[in-house]
């Protein structure tokens, strides 16, 4: 169990910056200001102070054909490193196509692989409908109803990025809609404001976010998860911070490439 909920957190802290939505009518279309084809950003997870696992989210340099959609292609890959990789060996790829002219997403699939369990999982977004259909091992397909312009985890990350920040308030609540596995979502975070902050590439002018957890016996108080992105145009995450009843894990930016502007949030290295 320990080893499961370990997992649990890893995946939450590569992807919790997913869930987000800001000043804008809920999950309203939008144009990309942030970034570009060819964007690769890695991430390591620490656990206390072992290395314990390493993510990619890289960003095609092609476009893609998605119905009659033009979509941008986005990976994210995670797999543990180090001595988590001896006792549980996990290999994840999550990705999602995106309308190029609305940030909203086509389809989505995933390929895990953590220790003995298997899963392949493709969903086809019918926006207009309000339809999902999940695929699962190529055999079982089941459809469900989910709300306009739904995201999934992977797009719902990248959405965020073209968002105005500047007209937040401290404590203001934000949020976004997303289909995940065979349920809808509603995700909520806090705005706490801005800070600087020390990272492995530097020190930074940070957006400073914290989900909203409902009840559970996995974190540790309020604002028990921290989020810093870059205040910059490129908004890009520089370090995930929780406390759990296993203690602390963090995600750290470890390094960056092709990104659509200059860092500018970055103060000195």
């Amino acid at each position: 169990m320990r080893k499961n909920k370990i997992l649990i957190l890893f995946s939450l802290l590569l992807l919790i910056s997913s869930f987000v939505h800001v000043d804008v009518p809920y999950n309203a279309p939008l144009s990309n200001t942030s970034f570009k084809k060819g964007e690769e950003l890695t991430f390591k997870i620490h656990y206390g102070f072992v290395n314990a696992a390493r993510a990619v989210f890289k960003i095609d340099n092609s476009i893609y054909r998605i119905g009659d959609k033009t979509c941008y292609r986005i990976e994210v890959e995670g797999k543990t490193i180090g001595s988590f990789d001896f006792f549980t060996k996990v290999r994840d790829k999550w990705g999602t196509f995106v309308d190029t002219a609305t940030m909203i997403p086509e389809k989505s699939y995933r390929t895990i692989k953590e220790g003995k369990y298997d899963l392949k999982e493709s969903v086809s977004f019918f926006q207009d409908r309000g339809i999902a259909v999940r695929k699962v091992d190529d055999t079982k397909r089941e459809q469900y109803d989910t709300p306009k312009n739904v995201h999934d985890i992977v797009s719902g990350y990248y959405y965020i990025r073209s968002m105005d920040f500047t007209k937040l308030r401290l404590n203001d609540t934000i949020k976004v809609l997303a289909f995940f596995e065979n349920k809808n979502f509603d995700f909520r975070m806090k705005y706490l404001g801005k800070a600087k902050i020390d990272t492995d590439q530097g020190k930074f002018s940070a957006i400073v976010l914290s989900p909203i957890m409902p009840p559970n016996d996995l974190f540790s108080g309020e604002n028990s998860v921290k989020l810093w992105i870059s205040d910059d145009k490129n908004k890009i995450p520089l370090k995930c911070k929780t406390s759990t009843i296993l203690g602390s894990i963090d995600v750290d930016l470890e390094s960056y490439s092709g990104l659509r502007y200059p860092l500018s949030s970055k103060i000195s290295d």
